[in-house]
């Protein structure tokens, strides 16, 4: 199973991707205040077990301009990095891509939990949940 997660992995992850704040922000039906809370709740550390066995580490940091940098860290993996070709959230969904590994995150938030739950797609499908 270990050998199967590192393929699905590949031997490197970080994300590194901007998006403007107007493409964040741009949540439907949502007030001023209301879209600089979600900002503030998507930006810092999300982390989360691929199948029970490969801790990530999703860093997400907002630039002075407005931009996002996220960087997805795979610890068990020597902290190993690969950038993210796509990232897209709103206050009820998250879609990364990494097309060097060809594996995607889907995800929806989850209030209860405070969570991105969601499937990493890479050849296969594995249940992954983000949270603080």
């Amino acid at each position: 199973m270990k050998a199967s997660i590192k393929f699905l992995v590949g031997a490197a992850l970080t994300i590194v991707t901007c998006m403007s704040q107007a493409g964040f922000a741009g949540l439907s039906g949502e007030s001023s205040a209301e879209k600089t809370a979600n900002n503030q709740k998507f930006e810092g550390d999300w982390s989360g077990t691929l199948a029970g066995a490969l801790h990530l580490v999703l860093h997400v940091k907002k630039s002075a301009s407005g931009e996002y940098t996220a960087v997805l860290e795979s610890v068990d993996q020597g902290h190993a990095v690969m950038p993210v070709d796509k990232l897209d959230v709103s206050a009820e969904h998250l879609f990364l891509s990494v097309n060097a590994v060809k594996g995607t995150f889907d995800a929806k938030w989850d209030d209860k939990t405070n969570a991105w739950i969601g499937t990493w797609t890479q050849g296969q499908q594995l249940p992954l949940i983000l949270s603080r």
